[in-house]
């Protein structure tokens, strides 16, 4: 069975040729925005550092959460930042928090088996249980995202796809 065509690449209209599968998927996205595990402000951040490690274009960050999850809370100098990742020179830009939750996203597209238990216990002593398993469900939400995009070719500037 082939799903898509070239009128139906963008990944929005792939998950309407399965129902269920969309459904399931707006559910989970829907229960990480508004239930409050993670702040926002971190699940952008960490969305942002993954889309930039992929180098996708900034059109992708964040991508558009459910109806009601609130304004976005990343400026533009902190999203730029964030191209470089978490270093020496932006680090003052995040709370504790943030940083780890953003070394963990530094190894979520290319390092995930490098993720060592010290990281995860920083995670769930600063999130809880159920915060961090979500946040580092998000996380490879937002990396398979990612590489569904640029597998796809979708909206990716023409510049980019030479």
């Amino acid at each position: 069975m082939v799903w898509f065509t070239e009128a139906n690449t963008e990944p929005d209209e792939l998950l309407q040729l399965r129902p269920e599968l969309e459904q399931r998927y707006r559910a989970f996205l829907h229960a990480l925005w508004q239930e409050g595990q993670v702040p926002r402000r971190v699940l952008e951040l960490c969305q942002i550092r993954i889309a930039a490690i992929h180098d996708c274009p900034p059109s992708w960050w964040p991508a558009t959460p459910p109806p009601g999850a609130g304004q976005g809370a990343v400026d533009q100098a902190t999203q730029t930042a964030l191209r470089s990742g978490l270093n020496d020179g932006n680090r003052a830009l995040f709370s504790d928090a943030e940083a780890a939750a953003l070394s963990v996203a530094e190894q979520i597209p290319h390092a995930h088996h490098a993720i060592v238990d010290g990281q995860i216990a920083e995670l769930r002593s600063t999130y809880g249980n159920a915060g961090a398993v979500a946040l580092i469900t998000a996380m490879a939400f937002f990396d398979v995202n990612a590489r569904l995009r640029l597998a796809l070719g979708v909206d990716v500037p023409s510049a980019q796809q030479e």
